[in-house]
């Protein structure tokens, strides 16, 4: 990215130089014109004794001399302005690559250093179990809280139900209704959907995977196979049958635990948001703006 903004940079040099030399020997030239003007007229009044005609010419030249310094001078000033242009052109262009290389990690391991702290961050929260709908908010959940409380103009949020259509009839016909986002990376803390049904179905289809493929193995030592050389089928044909199997399995095995919803809503902290006395207090709470930091 560096060698590529240089060369753009050296370009735009390259051009202004070129245009500055180029307005510099034309008005140079303009110049020797108007000096050898002055010259001959100056000769040629000295010749015939400064005679009115050859005074005018003189008068004439001397008005082109000077007319050629303040063009020479207005063209020097315009060259001097297209290579500042260019310069900050060329600064900004390289100020922009370098960011853009800083903003790219320089290896992988910077990468899983972030993941790896990202990860380390969610467990926390999870093992906190602080979440939406209870009567404190977490006081050690700042960054959550401030990114929680919607914020129109900035943010990472789903699109769904973000438009200013619709946060306008919320305000307009429900005024006590805090509209929140879950933070991005935290729906498999704070969202029941993934905390109740789609994180059990990952897991019973990985169980299904792992004990197809425990059974295989077992066939192939059955047979004489010694552990090294044992090995099954995982082309896409075979996995594709499977994984049918797989998820029809898991998918039945979510429809028959109705208690894995209510789990759901109770590890995500939403059930006390049906009692009375929580709505109630909330709302005290929001009155005097104590419930959030931010209320709209």
């Amino acid at each position: 990215m560096h060698k590529a903004a240089e060369s753009e940079i050296e370009e735009i040099k390259k051009r202004a130089f070129e245009e500055a030399d180029s307005i510099r020997e034309s008005t140079r030239g303009d110049v020797t014109r108007a000096c050898g003007a002055s010259t001959m007229t100056s000769s040629h009044d000295a010749q015939t004794n400064s005679t009115v005609v050859g005074k005018n010419d003189a008068d004439e030249a001397s008005s082109i001399l000077r007319f050629a310094q303040a063009f020479a001078t207005e063209v020097r000033d315009e060259a001097t302005r297209v290579l500042a242009n260019a310069r900050a052109e060329a600064e900004q262009l390289l100020s922009n690559a370098r960011q853009s290389t800083a903003a790219v990690p320089s290896s992988g391991s910077a990468t899983i250093a972030d993941k790896e702290k990202m990860r380390r961050e969610r467990e926390a929260s999870r093992k906190r179990r602080k979440y939406w709908g209870t009567r404190s908010w977490p006081d050690d959940s700042t960054e959550v809280q401030e990114s929680a409380v919607v914020k129109r103009d900035k943010g990472d949020r789903h699109i769904l139900h973000r438009g200013k259509e619709f946060c306008a009839f919320l305000e307009r016909t429900h005024p006590y209704v805090l509209l929140l986002y879950v933070p991005a990376g935290y729906t498999s803390v704070y969202q029941p959907a993934d905390v109740a049904i789609q994180r059990p179905l990952k897991a019973r289809f990985a169980r299904n995977y792992h004990e197809w493929a425990i059974g295989q193995v077992k066939l192939s030592l059955d047979a004489g196979v010694e552990p090294p050389g044992t090995k099954f089928d995982v082309s896409i044909s075979t996995l594709r049958a499977k994984a049918f199997e797989w998820m029809w399995k898991a998918h039945v095995h979510v429809a028959d635990n109705p208690d894995l919803i209510r789990n759901g809503w109770s590890e995500c902290g939403l059930l006390d948001a049906w009692n009375f006395d929580v709505q109630k207090e909330a709302l005290l709470a929001n009155y005097d703006g104590k419930l959030f930091k931010e209320n709209r």
